[in-house]
């Protein structure tokens, strides 16, 4: 698994339901993982979204 580039691979839950399809995208491009955190839970929740085939996503 790749380290998490904090800049690239975390980002705002409301960035990723403004550019849902271009973040797939690159999750699948570059195969990383992207970890969603919403403001609204004072920075205790965290999702992760991962493509673990391209068949799939």
């Amino acid at each position: 698994m790749k380290r998490v580039q904090l800049d690239k691979d975390i980002q705002p839950l409301s960035e990723f339901r403004a550019n849902a399809a271009s973040m797939i995208e690159k999750i699948k491009k570059e195969s990383r993982v992207l970890y969603l955190q919403d403001s609204m839970l004072k920075n205790k929740g965290c999702l992760v979204v991962n493509c673990l085939s391209p068949l799939i996503c």
